[in-house]
């Protein structure tokens, strides 16, 4: 797995993970600090794992009370291919790009 990280000065506001296997990169989660979210930080992140790897896919599965991501994710061209249930009962949205 891969990491990237987001800094104000010393301080670590935000993280992503993402795995490439076979043409595919899946990310895990992009997560940021709460007193820096709604600041763009999430989508420089976002931006930088797309414009920084060539792949032919790109994956990520997000809860489906979490708008912000799934609202994220779609500027950024991805799309829903699929659901599956979390072990707590909750959807997992799947999507693609």
């Amino acid at each position: 797995s891969k990491v990237v990280c987001v800094y104000d000065n010393d301080t670590l506001i935000g993280l992503s993970t993402y795995r490439i296997k076979e043409g595919n990169l899946h990310i895990y989660y992009i997560v940021v600090d709460n007193n820096y979210r709604n600041q763009g930080w999430a989508r420089t992140m976002l931006s930088a794992i797309i414009n920084n790897n060539s792949v032919d896919n790109y994956t990520c599965n997000i809860r489906e009370n979490n708008i912000g991501s799934i609202n994220l994710f779609k500027s950024f061209g991805f799309e829903q291919i699929g659901e599956e249930q979390y072990e707590d009962g909750t959807l997992k949205l799947k999507f693609k790009k």
